[in-house]
Order: structure tokens, then sequence, then C-alpha cells
């Protein structure tokens, strides 16, 4: 997921199937000033995406995809608390969530490639049966994504 800035991307990260993280040494880092673009600022913004989160249409949210100068008091947003909790319930949600993907995933090894069918078939049922066949594409994962709420 790129991140931030009208002139140009400043850094990227990807979302959990790849892990990695890359910041363009061509800016201006800095940290605990005004000038330049913050890193760490920067950092916990590609980090979330590291973490599963997209972008926010919160403007006050880390997630926002807009650079801001350095803010010394800078914080998690509520949109941005909000949504790490959907993907990383706590207590009895995390219980149950915990429990429902053992039941899900079980006799699958971290090893074993499962494809985006087998993904959306396990945490949502399944597409209809036409969107799997026209479906030209097919992605893989090489390891258990977490449940998604059901609506």
């Amino acid at each position: 997921m790129l991140c931030w800035v009208a002139d140009g991307v400043v850094a990227h990260a990807f979302y959990p199937r790849d892990g990695r993280l890359h910041f363009d040494a061509d800016e201006d880092w800095s940290l605990n000033s005004v000038s330049g673009v913050n890193l760490y600022q920067t950092a916990v913004h590609e980090i979330g995406h590291l973490l599963g989160l997209e972008h926010s249409v919160d403007p006050r949210a880390v997630m926002f995809a807009a650079r801001r100068p350095y803010n010394p008091n800078f914080a998690l947003g509520d949109d941005d608390v909000r949504a790490v909790r959907v993907l990383f319930p706590l207590g009895e949600d995390a219980a149950k969530d915990k429990e429902a993907r053992r039941n899900e995933m079980k006799g699958l090894s971290r090893d074993r490639e499962m494809t985006l069918s087998q993904v959306v078939e396990n945490l949502h049922g399944g597409l209809p049966q036409e969107q799997v066949e026209s479906s030209d594409m097919e992605l893989t994962f090489p390891f258990p994504l977490p449940l998604l709420p059901r609506n």
C-alpha cells in the first residue's frame, strides 16, 4: 500500500501476505522535527498496512492517506483503534474468534498454500459459483488469514 504525499510516494508496505516495508531513501527523513518527513509517523502508518489495515477516510486517523507535519503528541485515532480491534479482538470476542479459526483451519499447516477461493470459502461460506468460474486470476496465501467479521 502506498503512503502519502501529493508530490510522490515516501514509503510503502505490503499487506500481511508479504510483510515487507520500504522507505524512500531520497526523502529528507526526520525525528522530533517539523522539517522533512517524520520517520516515526510514516512507519506507524506503514506498519498499520503490515497488520492488514487499509486507508481511512477519517483525516484524524493515522491510516488516512495523506502526509502530516510532525506532531509531538502523535497518537492513534479512534478510527485506527476500531480497525485494529476488528482485526485483533480482545476478551470474549477473541476467544470465540480463536476457536472459530481453529475449527475452520483444522488440518492446515503453515506451509500449505490456500487459494483465494478456499480463503473465501473458509471465511464467508464461498462465492456464488458463477463468480468462481468466471475468475481468470487465482491468488494464493501461504498461511491462514484472520477471520473477517460476518455481517
